[in-house]
């Protein structure tokens, strides 16, 4: 039996994207023994290895995958599209499309798929192995998860750039003070989830900003402040 193991990313975060990753490992293990199967001891549930240990494990562990012909495959959901169609929606798609990617696509079809939580996918064609944690105990699930955090912290370190004064690039997205006291100064970008902003901002007594975006935003006030000036 092959066995591919899918995780994602970035639920709970207030903005960037959810993403998912899925391993296929061509290794034909009984599933009893893929509790045991721990190649590289440092790859385990991605919650639990600092960002150093996962910047070592970007070549270490991609090698390693790579040698044994692993398939590897990603799922995104971007604020857009979390915004409209719901968590739920969002979750389902990011861990499909991952799932279809690291097994159809990548030539390992009627792989049993173990996903991490209680909640089966809708639409993977093949078996499904529901288990909750299961990122801290088959290696196939925490591969994934180190992966996909990876690639997210990546993805929001792109993100700082655009958007300085979110510290994207220290926050990831997740509701942390400064980032809650970032959309009271600024309101909320595109690449924010209006709910769980919202949300947030109530627990600190406040509305929400119109969400605009912080670019139109400041250029309404530059244009403003220059029409008083030049009159």
């Amino acid at each position: 039996m092959i066995y591919s193991g899918v995780d994602e990313v970035g639920y709970g975060a207030l903005a960037g994207r959810m993403l998912a990753v899925a391993v296929s490992l061509p290794i034909n293990l009984p599933r009893k023994r893929l509790t045991e199967f721990w190649p590289m001891s440092s790859v385990k549930d991605s919650k639990k290895t600092t960002a150093p240990q996962r910047e070592r494990l970007r070549t270490d562990l991609t090698g390693f995958l790579i040698e044994q012909g692993a398939g590897v495959g990603v799922g995104e959901a971007d604020a857009e599209f979390i915004n409209f169609h719901g968590y739920s929606a969002a979750r389902n798609k990011v861990l499909l499309d991952a799932a279809l990617n690291a097994t159809l696509g990548d030539g390992f079809a009627d792989a049993c798929l173990i996903v991490d939580g209680n909640v089966a996918l809708e639409g993977f064609p093949f078996e499904q192995i529901l288990e909750p944690k299961a990122d801290g105990r088959f290696f196939v699930v925490a591969a994934a998860s180190c992966l996909a955090k990876i690639l997210r912290d990546d993805m929001m370190i792109e993100l700082a750039v655009r958007y300085p004064e979110y510290g994207f690039d220290v926050n990831k997205g997740y509701g942390t003070p400064a980032h809650i006291k970032a959309l009271l100064d600024f309101g909320l970008t595109p690449e924010h989830r209006k709910i769980p902003c919202r949300t947030a901002l109530r627990k600190q007594g406040q509305t929400a900003r119109p969400a605009f975006g912080r670019t139109r935003a400041q250029e309404r006030k530059r244009q403003l402040r220059s029409m008083l000036v030049t009159k």
